[in-house]
């Protein structure tokens, strides 16, 4: 569920040492959780929302140690970004992106914000608009996509590196 990705995302942000995090629009777990007992029946609904609570908690436990800003809209976010004078790196999987491997990217800027998109959709146009770089992680299997929250993790110990 996206409130899964979420939690996870803040967590390896958190255990890397990251220090800000940036989001628009966070998803509603309580809508995750109602979606949820719709798709599952309420049956399942009780040991997944006990399991979403879980996740919450953990999200919340990594979010106190962060400095955490949410945004009502991307428009609000890349001015942000802008102010706090920021470059701007989309993950993005289309031929437009850059290896986050590849040497063009070093040394690191000093105020970087890379920005992942939904698992389902990825970035939006309007963020892929105010890109400054798209970058991708380059897989060497057969998949050709990753859950988001693990493509996360990958590409913020990449550029950790």
């Amino acid at each position: 569920t996206s409130s899964h990705n979420y939690s996870a995302c803040l967590r390896t942000a958190e255990a890397l040492g990251i220090q800000s995090v940036w989001c628009v629009d966070p998803p509603s777990f309580e809508h995750d959780e109602q979606k949820r007992a719709v798709v599952h029946g309420k049956k399942s609904w009780d040991a997944d929302a006990a399991e979403l609570k879980e996740h919450v908690a953990f999200a919340k436990y990594s979010a106190q140690w962060l400095s955490f800003r949410s945004f009502s809209s991307t428009g609000d976010l890349v001015a942000a970004l802008r102010e706090d004078g920021r470059e701007i790196w989309v993950t993005d999987l289309s031929q437009h992106a850059v290896s986050i491997e590849d040497p063009v990217l070093s040394p690191l800027p000093s105020k970087v914000a890379i920005a992942f998109g939904t698992e389902f959709s990825g970035a939006s146009v309007e963020l892929l608009g105010a890109a400054d770089r798209r970058v991708y992680l380059p897989l060497h299997g057969f998949a050709d996509s990753l859950n988001v929250s693990v493509a996360a993790a990958l590409v913020m110990k990449q550029v950790l590196d």
